[in-house]
């Protein structure tokens, strides 16, 4: 135990000794510059080789659930900056100009506009994208048609 100035006491674990400490410190430098020593850099290329192949999904590169849930994300995003832009910016104006909520409201609608404007090229993009990639049996886009039955 070690006395405290104001009397209290705290009792240390044996966990927190100092020589404890520095032996597991020792022990970690010591795995570290065995694992150093092993590593050549044919063995690093060949653990990125297989790093890499394990990342690749069923479909390949990054394409999926995830990007489907990383494309929704960003539209609505998209929306709620848009109509937190505009009401920053109409509240601002009717700081500034003293006219409460007109401002505020004709530009939440704007920045409401702008978002859903910017979420409609995002989807045109998005399904841009699906009409150029073919599965294995020639169909394209979503509704599974072939791209010689819709230039017909």
């Amino acid at each position: 135990m070690v006395p405290l100035p104001c009397g209290g006491r705290i009792v240390r674990s044996r966990g927190d000794r100092p020589d404890r400490r520095w032996q597991r410190t020792l022990q970690r430098q010591i795995a570290m510059d065995d694992r150093d020593k092993a590593s050549s850099p044919a063995s690093f290329e060949e653990r990125l080789k297989r790093a890499r192949e394990r990342g690749k999904g069923p479909e390949g590169g990054g394409s999926g659930q995830r990007s489907d849930l990383g494309m929704a994300m960003r539209m609505s995003l998209e929306i709620v900056t848009g109509v937190a832009a505009g009401g920053l910016i109409g509240w601002g104006f009717d700081q500034w100009l003293g006219t409460a909520p007109w401002f505020l409201l004709a530009f939440v609608l704007l920045g409401a506009m702008a978002g859903i404007r910017n979420v409609i090229r995002i989807a045109a993009e998005v399904e841009r994208g699906s009409d150029d990639v073919k599965d294995e049996n020639g169909a394209s886009g979503r509704n599974g048609s072939r791209s010689d039955e819709r230039d017909q």
